[in-house]
């Protein structure tokens, strides 16, 4: 480290909504976080000489700001995919090429319990392979097969 407490950017950001992945090249890292209420994403490109990019991508629906700080944003383990989760929403699903650092394709994922839309605080995590999606919701627990 050379330097300390230096401000990256300067906005208002979502609630807890952090998260970073390796470079295609893998020695440099993408580090992401989304707007405050938005669907709008810095991505910040850290290099050994520190941050030589910062991009600014909108995609995709805006959470709905009820929801703000009650869902979760994580990778899958190759950085292809970002999950995104917010209450009143459904999956949020967007592609994400580690080359360029832009994400290239957003669709979402809904599930219901019983006839309801599933609603909620809603933690994710996605397995080691990529292909489930594990969802926490207030009492219940869903394992989706992507």
């Amino acid at each position: 480290m050379t330097e300390k407490n230096v401000e990256l950017l300067h906005d208002t950001l979502a609630f807890g909504e952090l998260l970073a992945v390796k470079h295609a090249n893998g020695k440099d890292w993408w580090v992401v976080t989304p707007r405050r209420n938005s669907n709008t994403f810095y991505v910040l490109k850290f290099t050994k000489d520190g941050i030589v990019d910062t991009l600014r991508q909108t995609i995709g629906i805006k959470p709905k700001p009820a929801g703000e700080g009650y869902g979760q944003i994580v990778f899958s383990p190759d950085g292809s995919k970002v999950y995104r989760t917010n209450p009143f929403n459904p999956v949020m699903v967007y592609d994400f090429d580690r080359e360029a650092g832009v994400f290239t394709h957003f669709d979402t994922i809904s599930f219901k319990y019983g006839n309801q839309p599933v609603i909620g605080e809603i933690g994710c995590a996605v397995s080691p392979n990529g292909r489930f999606l594990y969802l926490s919701c207030r009492r219940l627990f869903y394992q989706l097969d992507l």
